[in-house]
């Protein structure tokens, strides 16, 4: 049977490779929309045949790529449900219930050895609300800075792409010829198409929306640990947190790596802050 340890290794293991699928899945949107772009400055019939191969290509590994990413996300949801019960209530799961979880997870078991943390859920609290209170606005504290640095970083993408179609535009067309003005008409075209199709924009807003919903649950938290942590409230705030998280698109893996050491900071300092508050008081 697996171990708590064991879980989240390989929950943080099947985290990992839903963002490493889901990275793939953007440049293989992008491939598509190149392959279309070229077909605009090809006129023989072999090369835009070969084009339209490749697209169809790109999209088939794309599909795969979609089924990867959510099966590898839905599988690291579902543990992490339930390490927030068996770690913050001490209610460990039926063996039934372990054994579904550990054949759902496809990460190789190595590389979830290696992500194995015995103290990833740092409450002093023992089991009971308030240790469930304190794990969940952790996690709200990680999740909810991660979403917002994710949309900032998807808008800066669809920033950057907006400006160099533009600018691009800007530098040809005051020698632009009447067939290249329409060429450039056709490769904005299939600029949208990409930044629909890859859901750029929505993904961006989506991200903002999810960090002020996680934002709202932890401050709703920090108010159920000023009335002495009702056991609704906090059942309620991890329940809502389940769903903000769930519903909030995948954080760029990116983000992860940059901020791990500035949250890390943070949170201690919060911790300490707090404990000489509640000392004093």
């Amino acid at each position: 049977m697996i171990t708590k340890d064991e879980l989240v290794g390989y929950m943080r293991a099947a985290f990992a490779r839903s963002g490493f699928w889901r990275s793939l899945q953007l440049w293989l949107q992008f491939g598509v929309a190149l392959a279309a772009g070229l077909a605009v400055f090809v006129s023989a019939d072999v090369p835009t045949y070969y084009l339209a191969l490749g697209g169809v290509a790109l999209l088939a590994a794309w599909v795969w790529a979609d089924a990867s990413a959510s099966g590898h996300r839905d599988a690291a949801e579902a543990a992490r449900r339930a390490l927030i019960l068996w770690d913050g209530l001490g209610q460990q799961p039926s063996a039934a219930a372990l054994f579904d979880l550990r054949q759902s997870f496809k990460a190789n078991a190595a590389a979830a050895k290696a992500l194995e943390d015995p103290n990833y859920y740092a409450s002093s609290y023992p089991p009971g609300p308030r240790r469930l209170a304190e794990i969940i606005e952790e996690s709200a504290f990680w999740s909810g800075d991660l979403q917002r640095q994710s949309a900032v970083f998807m808008g800066l993408a669809f920033g950057g792409m907006t400006v160099l179609l533009v600018g691009a535009a800007l530098i040809v067309l005051p020698l632009a010829p009447n067939t290249l003005l329409l060429t450039l008409a056709r490769l904005f075209l299939v600029f949208l198409v990409f930044v629909l199709s890859s859901d750029v924009w929505g993904t961006c807003f989506g991200h903002f929306s999810g960090a002020r919903a996680i934002g709202a649950i932890g401050a709703r938290l920090r108010a159920a640990g000023l009335a002495g942590f009702p056991e609704a409230d906090v059942f309620l705030a991890a329940s809502n947190y389940n769903a903000a998280v769930e519903r909030a698109p995948m954080q760029v893996p990116i983000t992860y790596r940059f901020n791990k050491k500035r949250l890390n900071e943070l949170w201690i300092a919060y911790k300490e802050a707090r404990l000489a508050e509640r000392s004093s008081s």
